[in-house]
C-alpha cells in the first residue's frame, strides 16, 4: 500500500508539473512507457565483517516496470527538462541461512523487491535530428523509494521501513514522430541505485524438517543494487 501511494504521489508530481510548464510558451511532452531492466541484485549480509559473506548476492533476472514521464523544452533552445516515475515489483525464489542456538538451517523463502523512483533529468536534442526523428541524450538524478518482500518458511518478515535511496543517471533516446501530436520512443538508460532495508519479525518460529525451531535473528538486513540497464518504449503526446 505505501508503495501505491508513493506512485500515486509520483504520478500527481507529473500531473502538476504539466500544469507549470505548460500553462506558457514552450513545447511539453507526456511519455507513458514500458520498461525491461535486466538485473538487480540482493545481498543478504552487507554488514558481516565477513569480506566473502558481505559480498555475496541473490541475482535478480528481467524485472518489468510501468510509469510515465513529463518534458518541457525550453523555448529556443535544444534543451528539455523532464520528471518521471515508475513502479517496480518483482520476486524470487531461493534459500535463506537463519541460526537456532549452535546450529545454522538453511530455509526456503520467497524474497523480492518494490521500487518506487522520482526522477529528475535535462535532456539535449542533438543538432543532427530531423522532422520525423528526434535523437536525445540526458542525464540526471533520482531519489528511489523501496522497501523487501521476505517469507521465510511459512512465515512473512515484513519491511520495518521504507528505504530511500539517491543516485544518477545518463540515458539516449529516439523519438520517431507519427504525427505533429504523437510519437514513439525508445531508450536507453544506465543508473546503480541501491538501498538498505531491515525487515522484522519477533516472533521467528520456523517449520523445518517436521519440527518447529525457534530462530534467534529477528532483523534481517540485506542491500538491494538495481544495477541492470533499463529499455524503455513508449507512447508520446506533444502538447
Amino acid at each position: 500500500m505505501r508503495m501505491c501511494r508513493l506512485t500515486l504521489i509520483g504520478v500527481a508530481g507529473l500531473l502538476a508539473l504539466h500544469s507549470y510548464c505548460f500553462s506558457g510558451d514552450g513545447e511539453g511532452s507526456l511519455c507513458l512507457r514500458a520498461t525491461y531492466i535486466t538485473s538487480a541484485r540482493i545481498y543478504h549480509a552487507p554488514h558481516s565483517s565477513d569480506e566473502i559473506l558481505r559480498n555475496e548476492y541473490a541475482a535478480v533476472k528481467g524485472m518489468a516496470s510501468y510509469g510515465g514521464e513529463i518534458r518541457y523544452h525550453i523555448p529556443s533552445s535544444f534543451i528539455e527538462i523532464g520528471i518521471g516515475t515508475e513502479y517496480l515489483s518483482t520476486t524470487r525464489s531461493g534459500q535463506f541461512s537463519l541460526v537456532s542456538g549452535s546450529d545454522a538451517y538453511l530455509f526456503p523463502t520467497n524474497e523480492g523487491f518494490t521500487l518506487v523512483p522520482i526522477e529528475v533529468s535535462a535532456h539535449v536534442i542533438l543538432p543532427f535530428s530531423g522532422e520525423q526523428i528526434r535523437l536525445t541524450m540526458g542525464g540526471g538524478t533520482g531519489f528511489y523509494f523501496g522497501r523487501r518482500t521476505l517469507r521465510v518458511a511459512d512465515v512473512d518478515v515484513p519491511t520495518e521501513k521504507t528505504a530511500f535511496g539517491f543516485g544518477i543517471h545518463v540515458q539516449t533516446g529516439i523519438d520517431y514522430l507519427l504525427t505533429k501530436k504523437l510519437a514513439f520512443r525508445g531508450e536507453i538508460k544506465f543508473r546503480d541505485p541501491q538501498f538498505e532495508i531491515t525487515n522484522r519479525n519477533d516472533t521467528m518460529v520456523l517449520y523445518h524438517q517436521g519440527r518447529f525451531i525457534s530462530v534467534e535473528q529477528t532483523e534481517i538486513f540485506s542491500r538491494i543494487n538495481i544495477d541492470g540497464i533499463a529499455f524503455t518504449l513508449g507512447i508520446v503526446y506533444y502538447f
